[in-house]
This record gives C-alpha cells, structure tokens and sequence, in this order.
C-alpha cells in the first residue's frame, strides 16, 4: 500500500489521553496535582465530552485517577468509598452510552503504591514510589490490582505506565539496563491480561527513553503482546530519517505517537485564560508519523470550556482519520460546528484567526517543545502559578510582538462577533485573547520574562500572592 493510500486509510487506533481526570474540567482545582476529585460537575463535564468524542469519531479515552493516584490501601476494595464507586460507574455508564472505551491507567509498579510500599517489605526495593520489579510479592500485587479492576469494572482495557516514577535500582534490577526492566513489567502484566481477559486493549507508554537501537530491538518479539504503544516524542525517531520506519516495521503491535507537540492542561487557572492551537503542527505531524507506518496516535484530553482546545481536538480527530486532507478546509469545517457561522466568508475568516494566534504563539518562543508536552503553569503548587509558557520562552522582544498579534487578533474577532450563530462561543475566544493581553502587560510590567539565553522562572521565583 503507498504512503497516500495509508494516509487516507487514516490511524487505527484514535485515542484520547485523558491522562488525569480532572484535566478535562469546566472550572480550574486548586489543590496539589493531580486532582483525582469527582463531582456533579465533572460528571456533566464528562458526559459533554463523550458527546463530543462521538460526534468527531473518537471511540477511546485513558483515564488515570479514577480510584487512586498516589496510594491504593493494601486491599484495593478499602481504598473505594461507596459512593466513589457509584460515581466511576456513573462516568462509565455515560461512556458506554455513547459507546466510548474507557482504558483504565495503569501505574505499573508505581503510580499508586506508595502505601503499599511503606506497609510491605516483601514489595519494597530502594524506590520508595516503585515497587521491587525483582520479587514475586510486587508481581502478585500487580496481578491483583488488574483482576480487580478487570472484573469488577467494565474497562475495555488499560494503559499501562511503568516509567513515570522511576524504578527500583537494588542489585538485581540494576543487572538489567532500563529498556529491558521495563519491557519485563510490562510484558509480564500484558501477558497476564491477555491470559484472563483476551478481547482487552493492552496500550503501553513507551517508557524507552533515550535509548539505543538495542534498547528498541529487544521490544520487537515482546511487543506482540500489546494492542499499540505510544512513543511520547517520537524518540524512535532519533536515528536518522528513516529510523522510525524500520523499528514500527520490525514492532509486533501498532506504534503510535502523543500527536507530536501537545499543551497539558494547567489544572488551577481559569479555563478562558489562554488561547494557544495546535493545528498545522498536528496535521504535519500525522502526516509524516503515517508514512512511517504509524498506525495510532493519543491526543491529549483539555476542557472544551477552552476554544483553542476544543479546536484542536476536532481538528486532530478530523486528521487522524485521513491525515490527507488539506488541514486549512478542515478547520473551516472546525469553525462552522464551533460557532455556526452565518457565511463561508465568515467561517474562513474564523479559521484564520485560529491559524494566526497558532502562528503568532510560535513564531514568538524561543526553546521550543518540538515533539513534547508544553506546560502553561507549574505543575505542582495548589494556587494558580505564572504563566510560564510566555515567561520562560520569551524574551522583551517577543512580548511585544506576541501581544501586537493577539491584539490585532482580538480585533478581528469583534469584527465578525455579530455574524456567527454562537455569540457565547465567540465571546469565550475574546475572553481568552483578553486574558492572554492582561498576562503579557503584567509580566512586561514586572519584568519577569527571560533574561539571557536559558534563564526559566525557579520554583522560588513566585509565591502564593502571585494571583492575577
């Protein structure tokens, strides 16, 4: 098949990275990261957002945090309230009215465990985050966790992540170099579900890191296990031009990516407070991962309370479905279901105003996140931080002519406000492009942007009066 017919056959797997479940909610949580707290609320945002995902044609989501994020209590019953219960339940049954999947993640051996560690020494190595990949106790409570899981819920599978925190380095894991640790776990644990629950999705997050040919080689054979596995930023692509192609052709599953560069969703701010698409970046990126032979891609999971996101992630979906389209008339199409234009003429000018505040952010940033995760705010903190996507890329220079762009941008959008169906939504574009001049003025006023080449904004560099 040629590199154009895979491109109109699209990806096979299409899913949306919910990553924690609180990174899709209408209003901001102000409390430690990750928020795994379920309401009223996010249960309607949820039910808003399957809608939505059916309606673009994705029929998968991840979700993490839906019992647990740092501590599962040694039986993993005790660990869900009752009512906890009923509103996973709840979230699921509004999935699969929908016919959405919903992909259970995973920590394996970490992500969850930190009591479990404390109380079990027969589990304990010399991460006191990830339990001993080395002994059987830490495999058996693995086990555990995914037949309780399996069985008592209706998941369509998991997703499984071993890296995130670290490993265990005692003597015997450390025989082992960290490609092939990690391939173990999550071998063992692909094996186990596919033993007891075949029809599951097994996807695995590329936990390879900056490894080797080698370390990709030995993943070839093991990989059959796997329904796909995701590469964050394409690092199998950092052996030459054709490096990805030939390790995705030697892989015993589909091989995906996180959709090239994504923003994560800053869980304290304001849902209008920024106005940053991701459109030709995404549609280049799908392009080039299909002729690789990619068969699957994640798309990051953001509040659809937010126009920039909410565009993004129906023109990704558009995308991955046939990554030939010409993306410029797939986001008119974007903006005629977002806004209900009154004219063509007004959807086009609708879709280059996306285009151009994409294009003016870029354009704008030194240190680029080519391939990765841009982080708005700090992750951690339980207020709402500086905007470190501005302070930590830009420089005098950029800020003025980042804030020229979103000014002129802002005045486009109040020309047409009267000419779409949804003055509300146009509304919310104006309210972020605000949001985003009052960010610009206040860190020029202050002069908190970069200083010299490589300089970021430190831990220590802001405070809990740091509100705006």
């Amino acid at each position: 098949m040629s590199s154009a017919d895979e491109a109109k056959r699209g990806f096979e797997y299409r899913t949306i990275l919910g990553v924690w479940i609180n990174d899709i909610s209408s209003r901001p949580r102000m409390e430690q990261w990750p928020s795994i707290e379920i309401d009223a609320q996010l249960e309607r945002d949820f039910a808003a957002f399957f809608d939505t995902m059916k309606e673009i044609g994705l029929d998968s989501i991840v979700l993490c945090g839906l019992f647990a994020s740092g501590s599962w209590a040694p039986g993993f019953r005790d660990s869900v309230s009752p009512e906890r219960e009923q509103a996973v339940r709840r979230i699921l049954a509004e999935a699969a009215t929908r016919q959405i999947k919903v992909l259970y993640g995973l920590g394996l051996y970490s992500w969850g465990f930190d009591e479990i560690i404390r109380s079990n020494p027969h589990v304990r190595g010399t991460n006191p985050r990830a339990m001993c990949g080395s002994k059987e106790a830490s495999h058996k409570i693995m086990e555990e966790l995914i037949a309780y899981l399996a069985s008592e819920f209706p998941f369509a599978g998991f997703h499984f992540e071993s890296a995130d925190l670290g490993r265990c380095e005692c003597d015997t894991c450390c025989a082992k170099s960290k490609s092939q640790y990690h391939l173990e776990l999550n071998e063992r644990m692909a094996k186990y579900v596919r033993s007891n629950w075949p029809d599951m999705i097994i996807k695995v997050y590329c936990p390879i890191g900056r490894g080797t040919r080698d370390d990709w080689a030995i993943w070839e054979e093991p990989s059959k296990h796997f329904t796909f596995m995701i590469d964050d930023v394409s690092r199998a692509n950092r052996f030459g031009c054709y490096s990805r192609r030939e390790i995705i052709s030697k892989l015993g599953c589909a091989y995906g990516t996180r959709s090239g560069t994504w923003i994560y969703p800053p869980q304290r701010w304001d849902r209008l407070r920024w106005f940053v698409p991701i459109l030709e970046k995404r549609a280049l990126h799908y392009r080039k991962l299909i002729e690789d032979g990619g068969r699957a891609v994640a798309i990051q999971g953001a509040p659809l309370a937010n126009p920039a996101e909410e565009a993004t992630i129906r023109l990704s979906a558009r995308m991955a479905a046939d990554p030939s389209l010409d993306v410029q008339a797939v986001l008119v199409e974007v903006m005629e279901q977002m806004f209900r234009p009154r004219s063509r003429v007004v959807a086009e000018e609708l879709a280059d105003i996306f285009w151009s505040a994409e294009k003016a952010y870029w354009c704008s940033t030194n240190f680029q996140p080519e391939g990765s995760e841009l982080l708005l705010e700090p992750l951690l903190g339980k207020v709402a931080g500086p905007p470190i996507y501005l302070q930590t890329r830009m420089y005098v220079h950029n800020i003025e002519e980042y804030r020229y762009e979103i000014g002129n941008i802002k005045k486009r959008v109040l020309k047409i406000q009267q000419d779409v169906g949804d003055k509300a939504g146009c509304q919310s574009v104006v309210t972020c492009l605000d949001s985003v001049l009052r960010d610009l003025d206040k860190i020029k006023a202050d002069g908190s942007m970069l200083k010299y080449p490589g300089s970021t904004t430190g831990p220590d560099s802001w405070t809990e009066e740091f509100l705006w």
